[in-house]
């Protein structure tokens, strides 16, 4: 990146030689939907014990299945999770803008 500036804006995909970047593509998506689900189910798990602790007023809690404990859905959560997401989306439009922010505060 030193050598060559431009490679900045693409720098991820340059990790990868000329036949990998399916793979590479692939991997990042995969990467995405893991995180992705481990938000969502965080987001469940800590209102959850939010609410249990006493940090939180109770809300409406369903257990989707009768054997797992921890398979727990909160409407509450999942409708701000929604919007927060959408409104995101509308904020900043396209993935450009996503960079923008957090790249003009690194700025010297």
């Amino acid at each position: 990146m030193i050598t060559e500036p431009g490679t900045v804006n693409n720098s991820f995909y340059q990790l990868a030689r000329n036949g990998r970047i399916t793979a590479l593509s692939f991997l990042r998506r995969v990467a995405t939907v893991i995180a992705s689900q481990a938000i969502i189910s965080g987001a469940f798990s800590l209102t959850q014990q939010a609410i249990q602790l006493g940090f939180l007023p109770r809300m409406n809690i369903i257990h989707t299945a009768g054997h797992e404990i921890g398979q727990i859905y909160v409407p509450v959560v999942n409708w701000t999770l929604a919007v927060g997401t959408l409104a995101a989306v509308i904020v900043f439009g396209s993935s450009r803008r996503w960079r923008e922010p957090s790249a003009s505060r690194f700025r010297c």
